[in-house]
């Protein structure tokens, strides 16, 4: 197959789920490409490739998802060697290998250009979760300030019992981080991320959702949320965490949404008070909150929550006083 002057490969080998190898197609003249989005994606049979290091991909902008949901791919041709200089997309680069038992050593990339660094790139299965190496060599190549989106960095690292530290890490650029610590069920510390800058950062829901072995956090009430709109299960089911930052200093300049931030916490003695936080959420999401969601039901019980909810909770809702 002579590539010629095509430009656009993506999805080329899409969902080949029976496909246990290729022919050799490291010969390919890629100067023209500049798509390379799934071309591999859910080859769920792989084990290996052709020697793609080979390619020259200096024109190609897109490589989204290239290796998406190879789940039987054992190894990788040395792709450290390839110039990614104007790619702007490595969304879900590795999403769902899980059978990879090591990474080429893409530290020597620079991705200066990489505005869509989104998340995906280290969303390993549960089987290849604890294999750091890959990890710690991001901290190498990395640099935020070209970054918006970090969502689901770390999402279901479930064996992973440390980080690198992120904590220098620079944020000001990041508008998104929700599920960045997702299910990490093995950590039992973070980095002092209270350094980072979350000036722009709108979304910072089920942050540290699942850590079930985390029993404290950084100083996290220094960070600027006046930007965050939405918290929704932020510590939902950190069942460990004993104690909170007083996150009450927070401010914000926006409605916030916090449906569940302290469901499952069951080790907290205590929690912040929040009540001067101007919140989207009645009365029905806040007995959820203090009642381990529990069935709400007209008893007795739940006319005194109610009435000893904070006033800024009850506004106009009556619904348990009829």
């Amino acid at each position: 197959m002579e590539l010629c002057n095509a430009n656009d490969i993506s999805g080329l080998f899409y969902g080949c789920s029976s496909l246990k190898e290729l022919p050799d197609i490291s010969e390919w003249n890629t100067s023209n490409v500049y798509n390379i989005n799934s071309l591999f994606a859910q080859c769920i049979s792989l084990k290996s490739l052709p020697d793609i290091s080979k390619w020259n991909i200096y024109n190609i902008n897109n490589m989204k998802k290239l290796f998406y949901g190879c789940t039987s791919l054992i190894s990788l041709p040395d792709i450290s060697k390839w110039y990614i200089n104007k790619v702007i997309n490595l969304e879900g680069l590795f999403y769902g290998c899980s059978s990879l038992k090591e990474l080429p050593d893409i530290s020597k990339w620079d991705i200066r250009n990489n505005s869509r660094f989104n998340s995906f790139i280290f969303k390993y299965s549960k089987e290849n979760s604890d294999k750091t190496d890959f990890k710690e060599n991001v901290i190498k190549w990395i640099n935020l300030n070209m970054i918006t989106n970090l969502s689901y960095l770390f999402y279901g690292c479930s064996s992973l019992k440390e980080l690198p530290d992120i904590s220098k890490w620079d944020l000001s650029f990041v508008i998104n981080i929700r599920y960045l610590f997702y299910g990490c069920s093995s950590l039992k510390e973070l980095p002092d991320i209270s350094r980072w800058n979350l000036a722009l950062t709108k979304d910072i829901s089920y942050l540290f959702y699942g850590c079930t072995s985390l029993k404290k956090l950084p100083d996290i009430s220094k960070w600027n949320t006046k930007n965050v709109q939405n918290l929704n299960s932020i510590f939902e089911n950190c069942s460990s965490l004993t104690f909170i930052p007083n996150i009450a200093k927070w401010k914000f300049n926006h409605k916030i949404n916090i449906n569940n931030i302290f469901k499952g916490c069951s080790s907290l003695k205590s929690i912040p008070n929040i009540s001067k936080w101007n919140i989207n959420i009645n009365i029905r999401e806040f007995l959820k909150i203090v009642s381990n969601e529990r069935k709400i039901s007209r008893t007795s019980e739940d006319r005194i929550k109610y009435n000893n909810a904070p006033s800024f909770l009850k506004g106009n809702n009556n619904e348990l006083n009829d």
